[in-house]
C-alpha cells in the first residue's frame, strides 16, 4: 500500500493491535526528545503527533479521554488518511456521528481533489459491488440448499410410499400363492404374481412334472419327496375328474376342494393341457388322510425318520441352514449385530440391525438396520445353502439408460424388494449400495473369496459382512466375521 505522507490538519483514523481511534494531525517533527524517541529526523524518521477526537483502547476496552495525543510514525497499513488511497470517514465512529464530532471540535475537512472523489468513489463501488455479490451468493446457496432438501425429502417420501404400496400388496397375495411365486417364479407351469387371490398351474400331462410338484410341496412347507409329491399328484387328479373346459376362465365356476392345507379347482380341457387354480386352505386333509399307500410306503417312513433326526439335531443346537436369526459378534464379543424376522412367521425379509458395531457401522448415512433378502436369482441346492448362504441388504437403484435404447426412465429411483430378495441385475446405477452378508457353515468345503489363510476362521458356523461386489485379499479371517451368540 502506497500514499503521501501524513499532513498537519489531515484528519486520520489509528486502527492497529493498541487503539482505534480518530484524530486530527497537528504537528510533524523529527526532533527525538520532544517526540519520546518516535522521531528522528537524522535517521529520516519523522513523528506525527496526532490529538484523538474519539477513541477506545484495545487492551483495556476503556476510551480514550478527548484531546489526548499521541506521538507516532507515519504507517498507511494502520493509520488512513482522510481523502487518500481510496478512504473516506465514515458517517459514525464508535457510535458518534463523525460530522458532529468535526464540528464540536472545530475540525474541517479537507477538500478532496477530482482525482481524491474518484478514488473514493470506485471504492466504495467495488464494497457495493463485493456487498451485492456476496448477498447474490448467498440467496443462490440458500435456494440450493432448499431444492436439495425438498428434492432430498420427496425422495425418501417416494421410496416411503413405494416401499408401503409394495407391502400392501404383499400384504393382499394369498399366503400359498406368494410362497409359490417366491420358491418357483422361474417355473413357466406355474402362473402367480403380487396382488393374486390365487395361483393357476399347468403341470405337464406327457411324464410325472416332479420339479413343479416338488415346488408346490415344498411351498406347502413341507419336505419334497417322491411320497409327499406322489400324494399331491393323485390329490389334483381326483379334484379334476370329470371336469372338462374349453376356457381357462371356466375355472372359476367350479368348487374349491381342499387337500394337504391348500385348495383347488382343477379341469383339463381338449388338448389334454391341465389347469389348476391353488390358494391356501384352512387346514385341508393331510396326504396319509386322502392316500394312505404312499405315506405307508419305505420312502414315507424315510421321509419322517429323516425330519425327526432333522428336529432332534435342531434341538441340540445344531446348524440351521435356514436360520440365520439371532446375535453375531467378533470375537471381541461386544462389535455385534442382530437378525430378526421384520414380521414373525414370515421368513423375508430380515431386519439387519448393525448398532453394536459402533464406528464400524458399514451402513451409510448414520443407519443402524435395515431390510435383508437371499441373494439368489434360483433357489440354491440344499448342499450349497447349508455351506454358504448369500443374503444381501436393501438398496436403491437407477436404470443405466446407456445400456438401453429410447424410452428409457433413468429419473425415477427404485427400492429393491428385500420380501422378494435376489441379485441385482444388469443396467442399474446404485444409488444405495447394498452390503453382502454371507453365512458360512461349521461344515464348509466351498471356496472363500479375500480369505486369510494365516488367520481363518474357526470352523463353526459365522457370519462375513462387506460392501457388495468389493472382496479386498485377507479380509475375511478370525478378526473381522461375526461368531453365533445364544445371547
Amino acid at each position: 500500500m502506497s500514499r503521501r505522507n501524513m499532513e498537519v490538519g489531515d484528519i486520520v483514523v489509528v486502527d492497529d493491535e493498541r487503539i482505534n481511534a480518530l484524530g486530527v494531525v497537528t504537528e510533524i517533527s523529527g526532533e527525538p526528545g520532544k517526540t519520546d524517541g518516535v522521531g528522528n529526523e537524522s535517521k529520516g524518521k519523522w513523528a506525527y503527533r496526532i490529538r484523538f477526537l474519539c477513541g477506545i483502547n484495545r487492551v483495556d476496552g476503556a476510551l480514550l479521554p478527548y484531546g489526548d495525543e499521541a506521538w507516532l510514525n507515519d504507517d498507511p497499513w494502520r493509520i488512513h488518511v482522510d481523502g487518500e488511497d481510496g478512504f473516506s470517514l465514515p458517517e459514525s465512529f464508535l457510535g458518534r456521528n463523525v460530522t458532529d464530532l468535526l464540528a464540536q471540535s472545530g475540525v474541517q475537512r479537507k477538500a478532496l481533489s477530482p482525482e481524491q472523489m474518484a478514488a473514493v468513489n470506485r471504492k466504495r463501488q467495488r464494497k457495493r459491488i463485493a456487498t451485492i455479490v456476496i448477498a447474490v451468493v448467498c440467496v443462490v446457496a440458500i435456494v440450493v440448499g432448499v431444492t436439495t432438501l425438498v428434492k432430498h425429502r420427496r425422495q425418501q417420501e417416494a421410496m416411503q410410499q413405494q416401499r408401503e404400496q409394495m407391502q400392501d400388496l404383499i400384504d393382499s397375495t394369498d399366503p400359498y400363492a406368494l410362497k409359490l411365486l417366491r420358491n418357483c417364479g422361474n417355473l413357466s407351469t406355474i402362473s402367480t404374481g403380487y396382488g393374486v387371490e390365487y395361483a393357476t398351474i399347468t403341470p405337464r400331462t406327457d411324464e410325472m412334472d416332479w420339479t413343479t410338484l416338488g415346488c408346490m410341496v415344498k411351498s406347502m412347507d413341507e419336505e419334497a419327496n417322491a411320497a409327499n409329491e406322489l400324494a399331491l399328484w393323485q390329490n389334483i387328479v381326483t379334484a379334476m375328474s370329470g371336469n372338462i373346459i374349453t376356457d381357462e376362465n371356466q375355472l372359476e365356476s367350479l368348487s374349491w376342494q381342499s387337500f394337504m392345507g391348500i385348495e383347488a379347482r382343477c379341469a383339463v380341457d381338449f388338448n389334454s393341457v391341465m389347469h389348476c387354480n391353488v390358494r391356501s386352505g384352512e387346514g385341508g386333509d393331510s396326504p396319509s388322510a386322502d392316500n394312505p399307500t404312499p405315506v405307508e410306503s419305505p420312502s414315507s417312513e424315510s421321509s419322517s425318520s429323516s425330519q425327526g433326526a432333522g428336529d432332534s439335531q435342531q434341538a441340540a443346537g445344531e446348524f440351521d441352514p435356514d436360520n440365520v436369526r439371532g446375535r453375531w459378534c467378533r470375537k471381541d464379543g461386544t462389535t455385534c449385530v442382530v437378525i430378526t424376522p421384520q414380521a414373525e412367521g414370515k421368513s423375508t425379509p430380515l431386519v439387519l440391525d448393525t448398532s453394536q458395531m459402533g464406528d464400524e457401522n458399514p451402513l451409510p448415512g448414520g443407519q443402524t438396520s435395515t431390510l435383508m433378502g437371499y441373494n439368489y436369482q434360483s433357489q440354491p441346492s440344499a448342499s450349497d445353502a447349508e455351506q454358504q448362504l448369500h443374503m444381501i441388504t436393501q438398496y436403491s437403484y437407477r436404470i443405466d439408460c446407456s445400456m438401453y435404447g429410447d424410452p428409457c426412465d433413468g429419473d425415477t429411483l427404485h427400492v429393491a424388494d428385500m420380501a422378494i430378495g435376489g441379485a441385482p441385475g444388469t443396467g442399474i446405477k446404485f444409488e444405495q449400495k447394498p452390503l453382502l452378508v454371507t453365512r458360512v457353515g461349521p461344515t464348509n468345503a466351498m471356496p472363500i473369496d479375500g480369505l486369510d489363510e494365516s488367520n481363518p476362521p474357526e470352523q463353526v458356523a459365522y457370519l462375513i459382512i462387506q460392501p457388495y461386489g468389493e472382496t479386498p485379499a485377507n479380509s475375511v479371517s478370525n478378526d473381522t466375521v461375526f461368531y453365533s451368540r445364544m445371547t
